[in-house]
């Protein structure tokens, strides 16, 4: 940021499903990095989420912002009611590529977190027993960032509303903990709409469509709720919870992740009780780690970040990244596993005109897996921007030089001491 010690730093998480914003003054960090104040209490839907869905509404023109979240979903559902709906454009679930495009936002006073690293800063502040802020220095642990809710596959076309309300309440089921004793059922109140919609399609009344499945006694019919056990609740997320518990299974394979005693859950799906108790069970000798509104770890952890970044000494690089050398060599400056500390510049790399009468020159940055790549043309070698410098004096010829180089330790990659010469 070009303010090293801003007054107030504001966070944006724009989600595939849930989106919400948090902020913090200078001095209640100071006094508390934790006390962020977060966007929370959204009408009646608060109760299943702390954040706004990821939904947009844009006006008939396809330009015009309209409204966004729960505004978006309600104003867009009695729209369908009327029938109007159509004019509309209407989004939901998507991830906003916003970097390049914050309105009224100075480049330099916009800084991506990356959401694992954000999410342990916070968690680290968090006191008690079975927090971070136990951990003796050294420690390894790891970050599972879980989100995304259930989708689920109705009426959505020709009844909006109890569409959206049938979706939020299959949320909250989701987040609440079963009880530990007695019968464990679910109740989920059936729209009306959802009724007559069945009975229309099939010809029976729900309780005879019912009957003639698979789930017949374990779903049940009271009054205008559906009773269902707690088992079948669980089978909605179970190839969900089969692949995060198999992709951790993996990880554990690689011995410097073995080495982890700690699982920390963050992101909305790790507030649902049965992942949590998924990942306990398939994970015994690990100490799994789950914080209050682990939904809202990674929004408050970035206010955190932009307040401090430095809190982030180091970084591991997750690629090799170079330059291309005639013709086509792949010039690496950093290698992938290597750790480079924030700040740090690597060296100058001197560049030349390709033809005397150039007024530029142009770097292409490249990046690969390999440690130990040749070409910039191989497999898996990805061109991921470019470095132009102007050089409108061509006196000289090729022989003029641009020093060039980069940084490679931030969340960004940064272009540092450009020099003609």
């Amino acid at each position: 940021m070009s303010n090293g010690n801003p007054l107030v730093v504001a966070a944006l998480d724009f989600g595939t499903t849930f989106s919400s914003w948090a902020f913090s003054f200078k001095h209640e960090y100071e006094m508390e990095p934790t006390k962020v104040t977060a966007k929370v209490g959204y009408g009646l839907e608060s109760a299943v989420s702390l954040k706004a869905p990821t939904s947009i509404l844009i006006k008939p023109d396809g330009e015009t912002f309209h409204l966004f979240g729960f505004d978006a979903e309600t104003e867009y559902a009695l729209l369908a009611e009327e029938n109007q709906h159509t004019k509309y454009f209407f989004f939901q679930k998507f991830k906003m590529q916003l970097y390049d495009k914050m309105a009224g936002i100075d480049g330099q006073n916009l800084k991506i977190a990356l959401e694992p690293e954000v999410a342990s800063l916070y968690c680290q502040h968090i006191p008690g027993v079975d927090s971070l802020a136990m951990m003796k220095a050294g420690s390894k642990y790891l970050i599972l960032d879980a989100g995304g809710p259930i989708v689920v596959k109705q009426f959505k076309e020709v009844a909006m509303v109890d569409y959206l309300d049938l979706m939020k309440s299959f949320e909250l089921k989701k987040r609440t903990k079963p009880p530990t004793q007695g019968v464990q059922k679910v109740m989920v109140k059936i729209p009306t709409k959802l009724k007559t919609l069945t009975e229309e399609i099939t010809g029976k009344v729900p309780e005879d469509t019912i009957a003639e499945t698979r789930y017949k006694d374990g779903i049940k019919i009271v009054v205008d709720k559906l009773r269902f056990d707690i088992d079948i609740m669980n089978s909605f997320f179970k190839e969900s919870v089969e692949n995060i518990v198999g992709h951790l299974k993996e990880l554990f394979m690689k011995p410097d992740v073995d080495a982890c005693d700690v699982i920390l859950m963050v992101g909305g799906y790790s507030e649902s009780y049965h992942l949590q108790e998924k990942i306990k069970s398939n994970f015994p000798s690990k100490k799994v780690v789950t914080p209050n509104e682990a939904g809202l770890a990674v929004l408050k952890g970035a206010v955190m970040f932009g307040h401090n970044p430095a809190l982030i000494a180091e970084r591991k690089m997750k690629f090799t990244y170079g330059n291309a050398k005639f013709p086509g060599l792949f010039h690496v400056h950093v290698r992938e596993g290597d750790t480079v500390k924030l700040g740090e510049e690597q060296p100058e790399q001197i560049f030349h005109p390709i033809f005397p009468f150039l007024t530029e020159v142009t770097v292409n940055l490249f990046c690969t897996k390999d440690r130990n790549p040749v070409l910039v043309a191989d497999e898996g070698c990805i061109e991921i921007g470019t470095v132009t410098v102007p050089m409108p004096d061509t006196t000289g010829g090729c022989d003029r030089k641009v020093g060039v180089s980069f940084r490679f330790g931030g969340t960004e990659i940064e272009v540092k001491n450009v020099s003609v010469m």
